[in-house]
């Protein structure tokens, strides 16, 4: 009998052993259990947090009429050239939202730039000669052009747009830069720039600024006075010679003999207007009016020998595109481009500066990264044209370039700091063999 007694307390205490165990186990997954579900509703609330708040706040530019055409435009963008690719990596909707969150603070400061912009003096002033300048410089690049770097040069601009208006931790965040800088590129610039090259859609555009304006007689006689475009004036030519050929197979004698004859009297003024343009245009000759007066300005008179030209000053040449374009040709001939090259730098740079600290000053918040970012400006320029190893070096008084690195290492960051060394550049740029020499060479 003991033996079984003592069989039988040894399997109890195995039977608590057991119980004891599971409990344990039990009470292990409880919790566990417990931290998932907890770990999971919290990021579940975080999400839905953050997509409720991207759902509410689709504001842009503060202008509904603008802002709904917008947010639609984004999400066909989104959908075509965005899901189609991300589909097959994760159907999570965080990093959708986040992307279209970085876009609407892309369109915010955007738009918040283009209301500091003074519109008045950049449509009737800058972007003329901006207009001009660009033209120009196309023809010229258009023989060295290469399409391998194009899209190069695209991503760089892009970049640099991105900076300005990117905030700085999302900017600095390379994974997504670069991901929006390839949107960017494929999904706006790239077609926008196909679109308005397409010579197509630019007839169609001047149809359309055309088509509720009337062109009145006096209109196009004075196209052909101020033309000097010879190919387009033998186009009229050939269309007003038509015009009179078939106006003369009419004129049988009927009862609108009078009509045909007052229209062959106009066309035949307008063929001698541009016959007269045309002869000008190849000989160089200058036509006068009525009253004596010359209807154009002959540029060719103005290259003879001898001829006095207008002296323009010399802050009319550095901020004239096309004058400080034919200067800076001028001085990189006797390499001395980086004389221009650092004024305007440090013009740029003080614009910017007074601006940043202009809207410290009204917030009364210093952000010490907005300081630091002056710094660094600061310092690039003084690395590319003042420093020891710079490529376009610009040659200046050593004591002036001391004092000039310690106040941008030390001193708080002023607008200021590069004016002494842009007017000793400014001075040096008028001595003799610059400014002008510049004025009486043959550079073209």
């Amino acid at each position: 009998m003991s033996c079984y007694d003592d069989l039988a307390k040894l399997l109890g205490l195995a039977n608590c052993y057991s119980v004891y165990c599971y409990f344990w186990i039990s009470d292990i997954c409880y919790h566990n259990i417990l931290y998932i579900s907890s770990h999971r509703k919290a990021n579940s609330t975080a999400k839905t947090m953050f997509l409720s708040k991207n759902r509410l706040d689709k504001r842009l530019t503060g202008s509904s009429i603008i802002d709904d055409p917008l947010q639609e435009v984004l999400h066909y963008v989104f959908r075509d050239y965005i899901r189609t690719w991300y589909r097959s990596i994760s159907y999570d909707e965080e990093f959708l939202l986040s992307l279209k969150d970085l876009v609407r603070k892309v369109i915010v400061a955007f738009s918040g730039r283009f209301k500091d912009v003074e519109w008045v003096h950049f449509l009737t002033t800058k972007l003329v000669d901006d207009f001009a300048s660009h033209l120009r410089l196309f023809r010229q690049a258009q023989s060295k052009l290469k399409s391998s770097q194009k899209r190069e040069y695209l991503q760089e601009l892009c970049e640099v747009i991105m900076y300005i208006v990117l905030p700085l931790e999302d900017f600095q965040n390379l994974i997504s830069r670069l991901i929006l800088r390839e949107i960017i590129l494929n999904a706006a610039v790239l077609p926008v720039i196909n679109l308005i090259s397409d010579p197509d859609y630019i007839n169609q555009i001047i149809v359309w600024l055309c088509k509720d304006t009337v062109l009145t007689s006096d209109g196009f006689l004075l196209v052909i006075r101020c033309t000097d475009n010879i190919s387009e004036l033998q186009a009229v030519q050939e269309m007003v010679n038509h015009e009179i050929a078939v106006l003369r197979s009419q004129d049988t004698g009927g009862e609108d003999d009078a009509d045909i004859k007052q229209q062959l009297s106009s066309l035949s003024y307008v063929r001698k207007l541009v016959e007269t343009q045309m002869r000008r245009l190849s000989e160089g000759t200058v036509d006068t009016d009525s009253t004596g007066m010359p209807t154009g300005i002959d540029w060719k008179v103005l290259n003879e020998p001898g001829v006095k030209l207008f002296s323009l000053h010399f802050d009319v040449v550095l901020t004239n595109n096309i004058a400080l374009h034919y200067f800076t040709d001028f001085m990189s001939s006797l390499s001395a481009q980086g004389y221009i090259f650092f004024y305007h730098s440090v013009e740029s740079y003080k614009v910017s500066a007074e601006q940043m600290l202009s809207q410290i000053k009204q917030t009364q918040s210093a952000s010490s990264s907005d300081l630091e970012c002056l710094r660094e400006a600061a310092m690039h320029i003084f690395d590319l044209y003042l420093s020891e190893k710079a490529t376009l070096r610009v040659r200046l008084d050593e004591s002036l370039l001391k004092k000039l690195l310690c106040k941008i290492r030390t001193d708080l960051p002023s607008s200021a700091w590069f004016d002494e060394a842009q007017l000793k550049v400014y001075e040096i740029m008028q001595e003799e063999h610059y400014f002008p020499t510049f004025k009486r060479s043959q550079i073209t």
